[in-house]
């Protein structure tokens, strides 16, 4: 045992755990977001996949035009959730198509200063009801950048920015074209949180105004050898730019469908995949998993592969929320990276170049949360690389426990101060680490 001790007192000057943030909160709580995009309520917008709530799911999108005859209906869906589902945290998805000026479908420019006056006044009063109703988190909109590089040169040649960089120039857009609605909803409905699902992760650490809690997405291409590198690199940044930035935390936004055109055609996640893509991010830090989009899933890949995730996620909510006890636990890989050589790709024209990156992803991604009701604590676990990775982690006094029990599998051990994790290629395990033997 004092050897244990020592070796683990030894090893604590490098800690390489997600980072542990704080969670939101919502109605006076702590909460851990869990959800999907689309909340499969089908032609009847006031109502819910009775699944996705047994299953855990406690937060929704929902959209909102102030500018259209779908307004009032708008409002009756979101006072219908705060009527029959209020521990349900509601996130207003503000249309694209009134916070900037829309070009055409997929091009849009900021706003000029007289239309933001005048949407200013009509938005005011829409965001004072939402406050009043209670059960409003936040506000979320769809991939700013997506929508405005289209006129990024444009807007470049106003502010003569001829040799500034691309992420940079783009962050900069962003922030000129979207401040005049974040601003006003830090006014009006001050408890509120803007959370907007931001796509290129080139613009997650540029400034702390484009958001007050980052949802970072990413879909990887299922199939290909090392196709799953880009969601733990893009969690991994998404977490350095919080930690960078003095954010509370951020979210991520895995896939959440079964299959969809172009890249992902003709190919559908499996359980243990979207298990992966939903945990993973966890390990780095992640106080929140919304998946995108159950809509362009069926009901029975629903029930049978996301829900099974989502049930698991759920149940861990309480050690999720915990301590942190990152501290009490070391991982000998925790040095180790994996370096990923991925081709340039031209994100302005859509081409490929002969040159390359080199990516560098956490090998071993882990996290330590103690339930403060139960004393056990959970280690959650990733592989995020192409190759089996075996790892020793070791604990302190204040953790160590007589038995673990492997969810995922349902196998027991008996850890005492450290036990061998194997890991299969872009995998994860939890374990729950208890004095006692959990049946």
């Amino acid at each position: 045992m004092k050897r244990l001790l020592l070796i683990f007192l030894a090893s604590v000057a490098f800690l390489a755990a997600g980072p542990a943030f704080q969670p939101l909160t919502f109605r006076g709580k702590p909460i851990f977001l869990l959800g999907n995009w689309d909340a499969r309520m089908e032609s009847n917008r006031c109502a819910i996949h009775p699944f996705l709530k047994g299953a855990g799911m406690n937060c929704v999108i929902l959209p909102i035009d102030p500018h259209t005859e779908r307004y009032a209906t708008n409002l009756e869906v979101i006072r219908w959730f705060r009527d029959n589902h209020p521990d349900v945290a509601i996130l207003v998805e503000l249309p694209l198509n009134y916070v900037l000026d829309a070009i055409d479908r997929h091009t849009f420019r900021m706003l000029t200063p007289g239309q933001i006056a005048e949407r200013k006044a009509k938005l005011t009063p829409v965001l004072q009801e939402l406050r009043r109703y209670g059960n409003v988190l936040g506000y979320t909109l769809d991939e700013l950048e997506n929508r405005l590089y289209g006129t990024l040169g444009e807007w470049k040649k106003t502010k003569q920015l001829k040799e500034e960089d691309m992420d940079k120039a783009l962050s900069m857009y962003m922030v000129e074209a979207s401040q005049w609605f974040i601003e006003l909803i830090h006014a009006a409905h001050p408890e509120a949180v803007y959370i907007p699902c931001q796509a290129w992760w080139t613009t997650y650490a540029q400034s702390d105004k484009l958001y007050d809690i980052l949802i970072a997405n990413e879909y990887p291409t299922s199939g290909e050898p090392s196709g799953y590198y880009g969601l733990p690199y893009d969690a991994q940044l998404a977490a350095a730019a919080a930690q960078k930035l003095g954010k509370r935390c951020f979210v991520y936004c895995p896939p959440g469908f079964a299959s969809m055109g172009g890249r992902w055609k003709n190919r559908t996640y499996t359980q243990a995949e979207i298990r992966y893509f939903w945990f993973a991010p966890i390990t780095f830090g992640a106080m929140g998993i919304m998946g995108w989009r159950q809509r362009r899933a069926s009901n029975d890949y629903t029930n049978q592969v996301l829900l099974p995730v989502m049930l698991e996620i759920s149940s861990l909510v309480p050690w999720l929320l915990g301590e942190p006890v990152d501290a009490e636990v070391t991982c000998a890989r925790d040095q180790d990276m994996t370096k990923y050589k991925v081709r340039k790709r031209s994100r302005m024209a859509g081409k490929e170049d002969e040159e390359y990156f080199f990516r560098e992803v956490k090998t071993i991604s882990w996290i330590a949360r103690r339930n403060p009701a139960e004393k056990s604590t959970l280690l959650l676990v990733a592989n995020n690389s192409p190759e089996k990775q075996t790892s020793l982690f070791q604990f302190s006094p204040k953790i160590a426990g007589a038995y673990a029990l492997e969810l995922f599998s349902h196998h027991i051990s008996g850890p005492g101060y450290g036990f061998k994790i194997e890991l299969e290629p872009y995998s994860v395990k939890a374990f729950l680490i208890t004095p006692k033997l959990v049946k």
